[in-house]
């Protein structure tokens, strides 16, 4: 069964799943829609990094690097799976301690490999602008976006649960927003924020914070006034990573500038 495939029956259950929850559906049922979605994750991480071995060897440099960004994507995902499933009963000290330390290890190894793909297939596919431009796209951007993802992570084991947006989740979010979809279309980057406790939400007209309001999630206070977001607020950069992605332009106004 392709990885393609896989990726696509993982997300029908992520939703299936979701729709339990919301209806309070039986937590044994519930276990065994998250066990089936991390076995398809595990399984397109496995194939990931054979294929991945497989490329090397051929010298695909290409391939190679588009093996890589699979494995790593599946290993988030894989992740945030295991997490929702070990939240299905109460976490003991020595859970959130060990799930903080692989959120930690994961992230360690996701930047050594970036620094590792651009510095070993950078000289390997060459110094041509269209050879960098490539890598930059299929790889560094989305890697980036995975990396930014993992640490906004760390800080949330210990907090009350919150089912972690998925990257392709992301993805789909930023698209819709971008068509106009949603009513809004963003031209520029620059929207994105998080409140307090890392969930996201959107600003948008300009994208500079003029009102406050609250959380739906936590009740925490988002927003802000004057173009100044209210304390514990920051930029969204897992988001605003896809955003430039999908060919939004920097933000033309001061606030946006860091986006």
């Amino acid at each position: 069964m392709s990885i393609q495939i896989r990726q696509a029956m993982g997300k029908i259950a992520d939703i299936w799943t979701e729709m339990m929850e919301k209806r309070g559906g039986l937590k044994d049922s519930l276990s065994s829609w998250m066990k089936f979605v991390v076995f398809l994750h595990e399984s397109i991480l496995h194939d990931a990094e054979v294929a991945g071995r497989i490329a090397s060897e051929a010298q695909s440099y290409r391939q190679v690097i588009k093996s890589a960004l699979i494995r790593e994507t599946a290993r988030y995902e894989l992740f945030l799976k295991e997490y929702a499933l070990a939240r299905l009963s109460p976490l003991t000290a020595h859970k959130m301690a060990e799930l903080e330390e692989k959120v930690q290890d994961c992230l360690t190894k996701t930047k050594l490999l970036l620094a590792t793909i651009k510095r070993e297939f950078g000289n390997a596919l060459g110094r041509q602008l269209q050879d960098q431009a490539w890598l930059d796209e299929n790889f560094v951007q989305p890697l980036n976006t995975i990396i930014d993802a993992w640490s906004a992570l760390k800080p949330k084991i210990r907090g009350p649960f919150y089912q972690e947006v998925s990257v392709t989740e992301m993805e789909q979010i930023a698209k819709a927003l971008r068509s106009g979809r949603e009513g809004y279309q963003f031209a520029n980057r620059g929207h994105a924020y998080q409140c307090p406790n890392g969930h996201t939400y959107f600003i948008g007209d300009c994208g500079g914070a003029r009102q406050t309001s609250r959380c739906p999630e936590c009740n925490a206070a988002i927003g802000g006034d004057n173009y100044q977001l209210s304390a514990g607020n920051s930029r969204a950069a897992a988001m605003e990573e896809i955003f430039g992605r999908l060919g939004a332009e920097r933000s033309p106004w001061a606030w946006g500038a860091d986006a």
